[in-house]
């Protein structure tokens, strides 16, 4: 049933000259994609680097080692039931804003984590990751839906389809976000005097207050600068949907030369007719 039911897809051939460093090239001077990507990075990076410090967090500030799983689970939860929410507000406010505030959520609640935290207890604390749950989703689905259009913009550009090489460096930027997330908080907490398994010293307090709140804000407005000149709003797209009409008919029409070859094929045929 498959065999007849499924057509392969049009064999598409490489163009003449293509090489993996032209194909960095195209990526590398694609200045949308590049300010998305540097904010795919920097978000990447904050969200990696709050959900390693929630252990330390609930551990050593909060003194509630247990209550962190409810927190991860919350976390987890509410941004996975809050994506259709922000699919409803990207079609309200568009893409780029969308993105934009709900980083700005989550700037919100790890502030008021890593400062009114104490104060307000494991259920207060809850809330505030149900806050960030929110502002997380918005990461999970607006650099997805805005990562397609500036792949067609190289395509109106270039005329010729890399979304191979993109896809490449999307992951792995997200995969060096991770990385780099763990180094940070490492070297924080080796400044910051922390001794596992003990009882921390105010320094030590600190760095993990800081790890939490403010060092993941700093990346988050590095992405929400970086999404503010992101040039690729509603009426550029459309202009590079009508540059790719452009592109896609001009190579539909058949060159001179095929249609000489088909004219004396035909004449070929019709002799021996």
């Amino acid at each position: 049933m498959t065999f007849f039911s499924i057509k392969e897809p049009p064999e598409v051939k490489k163009p003449a000259g293509e090489n993996v460093l032209k194909s960095l090239q195209d990526v590398f001077t694609n200045r949308p994609y590049l300010l998305l990507v540097s904010a795919w990075f920097s978000n990447s990076t904050a969200v990696a680097i709050m959900q390693t410090m929630l252990i330390y967090f609930y551990k050593y500030v909060l003194h509630d080692e247990g209550a962190v799983t409810l927190a991860m689970i919350t976390l987890l939860v509410v941004t996975m039931l809050t994506i259709p929410a922000w699919v409803w507000i990207t079609k309200k406010m568009g893409k780029k804003s969308a993105y934009v505030l709900g980083m700005t959520f989550t700037l919100v609640s790890v502030m008021g984590v890593a400062f009114g935290g104490e104060r307000m207890g494991t259920s207060g604390t809850l809330a505030l990751m149900a806050l960030a749950g929110f502002g997380f989703s918005s990461h999970y689905v607006l650099p997805w839906a805005m990562a397609p259009d500036t792949i067609e913009y190289a395509y109106a550009r270039s005329g010729v389809r890399r979304e191979g090489i993109y896809y490449s460096v999307w992951t792995f930027v997200v995969a060096l976000g991770g990385a780099f997330a763990g180094f940070l908080v490492g070297q924080g907490l080796n400044l910051g005097g922390y001794v596992p398994d003990v009882e921390q010293t105010a320094r030590s307090l600190l760095s993990i207050r800081l790890l939490i709140g403010p060092l993941p804000v700093l990346f988050i407005l590095l992405g929400n600068l970086a999404v503010y000149f992101y040039p690729l709003d509603q009426k550029r797209y459309e202009a590079v949907q009508a540059q790719i009409r452009a592109i896609e008919a001009e190579k539909a029409q058949p060159k001179p030369e095929v249609i000489g070859t088909i004219n004396n094929v035909t004449e070929v045929l019709i002799r021996k007719i």
